[in-house]
């Protein structure tokens, strides 16, 4: 288990960046156009309902990539960490009160000292008094939640790269489907006449910018040695941005300068022509960002549910073939499966290795799952 250094994360009052990012480098394992099948390929790993390997579900998903063959995998770092992870965790009887916190607890611990090289996780700040941490701002960004969200990230920051340096570890911080987020306003969120405000999109540009700034100045303080610590914005409406509607992917990007952009792919899944045209759709628009279009993109979920018939495993097998192809062609960085256990799982609670799981593992070792 890693072993938390003595040091202290700075008690910084100085929350202003130079809003420039365009000296962003990756390491050959986050670089879609360099990196391994191993470093491309693993699965998200939330919600779940139970373990097969390992005591705390948290860990046995981490086991389970590994066991893939997988080097990254995707989890959450939030504040209702005992509904993500409720199976043989032991959280203590103190509440814990932010996002570094909870990356220093026993189970986070484990989980980053796995041989796994990037890690991936949706994370906001631990406050709920602005409404959920996810889509408060769709209402309200004010100042003081803005300094909370540079706080928190800063603080995680900076802690990830002090604690894992040499390591040669990657961490990714990013947020839940942003289009989604973005119409928080509306009582229907997915319905199909929900839209984002205007305004809540000129906010949203703000709490991204604000996150990345915190991300970027602790990365500088903290010297970053050996490690890396990215910012990511997800979005996953494309389809409405090419028929000409509002969407993060064309009304907000463009304003941001994000190590990464995530793409949580169902609205286009479905075909090899429709996800072509989504991902340039979004390539385009990163290209046009405040990086000078140095910003690596990768699919943050795609996936299909498990176990209903032939025609669902039929279906199952084609997404997977579809976007592992496109996106690789595309060179995005890391591809997401939703999700390691669960509704849609790779692994079933019987312990049953799935079509897909022996589709990615035949994708990494270039043979068929031997279990």
């Amino acid at each position: 288990m890693i072993e938390i250094p003595p040091y202290e994360i700075p008690a910084k009052e100085n929350e202003t960046a130079s809003r420039k990012n365009t000296e962003l480098s990756f390491p050959e394992h986050n670089d879609g156009t360099k990196n391994t099948m191993a470093d491309f390929i693993g699965a998200n790993h939330i919600w779940p309902n139970y373990t097969l390997t390992e005591p705390d579900c948290l860990n046995d998903g981490a086991a389970r990539a590994l066991e893939l063959g997988a080097a990254t995998i995707k989890t959450y770092l939030v504040n209702y960490y005992e509904s993500n992870y409720p199976v043989g965790t032991d959280w203590g009887t103190e509440p814990i009160a932010s996002a570094v916190e909870l990356a220093q607890t026993r189970h986070y611990r484990e989980l980053f000292a796995k041989d796994l090289k990037t890690f991936t996780f949706g994370c906001y700040i631990f406050d709920n008094s602005y409404g959920h941490p996810a889509t408060y701002w769709c209402n309200q960004f004010p100042e003081e939640a803005r300094k909370k969200e540079y706080r928190e990230m800063y603080d995680l920051t900076y802690y990830l790269c002090k604690t894992y340096a040499g390591t040669g570890k990657t961490f990714i911080i990013q947020n839940w489907e942003g289009d989604w987020a973005s119409r928080a306003t509306h009582p229907d969120y997915t319905a199909a006449d929900a839209y984002a405000v205007p305004e809540a999109l000129e906010r949203m540009i703000a709490w991204a910018n604000t996150r990345q700034d915190a991300v970027m100045a602790a990365r500088k303080d903290a010297g970053c040695e050996g490690v890396w610590v990215y910012h990511a914005i997800e979005v996953n409406l494309i389809q409405i941005g090419i028929e000409g509607r509002p969407c993060v992917t064309r009304d907000v990007i463009p304003y941001t300068y994000c190590d990464f952009y995530a793409y949580s792919a169902y609205d286009t899944q479905g075909s090899e022509e429709t996800f072509a045209k989504g991902l340039d759709y979004l390539l385009e628009h990163v290209a046009a960002n405040r990086t000078g279009g140095k910003s690596q993109c990768f699919i943050g979920e795609f996936g299909w549910p498990f176990g209903l018939d032939d025609e669902f495993e039929s279906q199952r097998l084609q997404t997977a073939e579809t976007v592992l192809k496109i996106a690789r062609e595309k060179h995005f960085a890391h591809a997401y499966w939703w999700e390691m256990y669960t509704d849609y799982c790779l692994v079933t609670e019987q312990g049953e290795c799935t079509g897909v799981w022996n589709l990615f593992y035949k994708a990494i070792h270039g043979e068929d799952y031997p279990g």
